[in-house]
């Protein structure tokens, strides 16, 4: 890795967004071997960046839930190959949008098929959504009175669709077979285990306090905007996505991280995941239909169970095949990589706008010599 290089490319998409905080940690073998903090946490730019501070980090949720899924496949608790009905008895009122027409599906929601984002789920929403979210509910109940009233995009496994509410009816998985609130499991898990402190799904005091401001970019003045801390999509004390919901600083997630490159074993030796689950996270599920529907011009990753995961060369990747991970809507990245042990985590808090902010140009920069 060209340490100088990649610091000046950090330093231009601090540049570039007027300033905004990034943050940047890189591990081989557990090993701390590069780390970047730049910009400022505050709009007025008076505080600069500062390691401990906290972010949304949106979908980099994602990972945490499926692999706190796993747990649960590896105890013979959830079967991946399982109608999502013999555990969640409501989905089988689902139905999907054919055309004009509401019909029944041509074959059930499978478990694997949430993880993997082909189950037909989407973003729409209804006045019951939004009632049910004044009212206080958690995610399970939520999702119990909400999401099924919407129906399914296409019948599930015909194709792929990004949508958080696949991860939300993981939580909801967890929660039934555990008896436990969806926070609780993955802080017996995998947050205590790994040794990972500061995940919360609440903005709280403490949260409140080590909070990076978040921005916006309103492209019609050409400027970023700071918004409220509160997450309009976390709104009550009991809602704990597992889609995107997770307050998180990069010192605790890089212990995730570690641990999904090196196959389930955090950097303190706990293990959280076995070597055949993260294999399995990562093994490219992609059907051709689905792979049209989530392939992007020159990319080189297909996606598994939560995960995007390398399957190819051909766009000019730099990292090795089977290197998997996820990112977030507000520019945060992770990236694991089993076979040369290295872990690698941005944190930014710009949710769009920034265009020198490039995930795979800073992946590509970790290789280069």
């Amino acid at each position: 890795m060209n340490k100088a290089k990649l610091t000046e490319y950090l330093n231009e998409v601090v540049e570039a967004s007027d300033g905004k905080e990034l943050l940047v940690k890189i591990f081989k073998d557990y090993k701390e071997i590069y780390s970047f903090e730049g910009g400022f946490r505050d709009a007025a730019k008076t505080e600069p960046s500062d390691i401990d501070d906290m972010f949304y980090i949106y979908s980099l949720t994602k990972p945490i839930t499926c692999a706190a899924a796993m747990q649960l496949v590896e105890r013979g608790l959830l079967d991946l190959n399982a109608p999502v009905k013999k555990y969640l008895p409501y989905f089988k009122d689902v139905k999907v949008k054919e055309g004009e027409k509401i019909v029944t599906p041509k074959s059930d929601v499978l478990v694997w098929q949430l993880f993997n984002m082909s189950a037909g789920f989407n973003y729409d929403t209804n006045a019951a959504y939004n009632e049910a979210v004044s009212a206080g509910l958690s995610t399970g109940e939520l999702f119990k009175e909400t999401a099924l009233r919407v129906p399914l995009s296409f019948h599930p496994g015909e194709h792929w669709q990004y949508a958080c509410r696949n991860h939300e009816a993981i939580a909801c998985l967890i929660e039934e077979i555990t008896g436990m609130p969806f926070y609780n499991y993955l802080n017996e898990n995998i947050f205590t285990p790994l040794g990972m402190k500061h995940l919360r799904f609440t903005l709280d005091d403490y949260a409140d306090r080590h909070l990076s401001d978040r921005f916006n970019f309103d492209t019609e003045n050409d400027c970023f905007i700071k918004v409220p801390k509160q997450f309009c999509l976390g709104p009550t004390d009991k809602y704990q996505s597992g889609g995107y919901g997770l307050i998180c600083d990069i010192n605790d997630y890089e212990k995730f991280a570690n641990a999904m490159a090196n196959l389930g074993i955090g950097a303190n030796g706990n293990r959280i995941l076995s070597e055949e689950s993260c294999n399995l996270m990562r093994r490219d599920l992609l059907t051709d239909q689905n792979r049209k529907d989530y392939r992007l011009s020159g990319y080189d990753y297909g996606y598994g169970l939560g995960v995007r995961t390398l399957i190819s060369h051909d766009a000019g990747s730099k990292s090795p095949i089977g290197e998997y991970g996820w990112d977030g809507a507000a520019g945060s990245y992770a990236l694991f990589d089993p076979e040369n042990r290295i872990a690698a985590v941005l944190f930014a808090h710009t949710l769009a706008g920034n265009k020198k902010l490039d995930h795979l140009k800073f992946r590509n920069l970790i290789y280069e010599d």
